[in-house]
């Protein structure tokens, strides 16, 4: 098994990190953040370019989410509480990301992976996992 972080520091922070509303949690720290990130690094939506293949891009692409992960962290849905991610957190969940993940069983097994730049694999197209209201 793999440990992206430690376990016990995220239930502490699950348990005792700020609270605060999920609509508190997306209009005060999320899309702000978002919205001067991609202003920061010239992010733009090109609709002719659903997979994009411009190096700078790909690149300003993960520094932004990057970047996103450490100011904004994430927001527990059972305790209503945020867990902020410290910079080196992040750098070493990053190098501890398994090769490959496979979820569900049977015909419902897929295989993920992260892709590379100009990785020759196609795109994988799944669902997003998580709390649909």
């Amino acid at each position: 098994m793999v440990v992206f972080y430690p376990l016990l520091e995220i239930l502490d922070k699950m348990e005792h990190g700020p609270r605060m509303t999920e609509r508190d949690f997306d209009l005060a720290r999320l899309h702000p953040t978002m919205k001067r990130l991609l202003k920061e690094h010239d992010i733009r939506y090109d609709p002719n370019f659903i997979v994009p293949n411009d190096d700078s891009l790909i690149r300003d692409v993960f520094h932004a989410g990057f970047e996103l992960a450490c100011e904004v962290g994430m927001w527990c849905l059972d305790t209503k509480r945020v867990i902020t991610l410290e910079e080196n957190d992040v750098r070493t969940a990053l190098k501890r990301a398994p090769e490959q993940d496979i979820v569900g069983t049977g015909m419902d097994q897929a295989i993920y992976y992260p892709r590379k730049i100009e990785d020759p694999r196609p795109p994988i197209r799944g669902v997003i996992l998580g709390h649909l209201a």
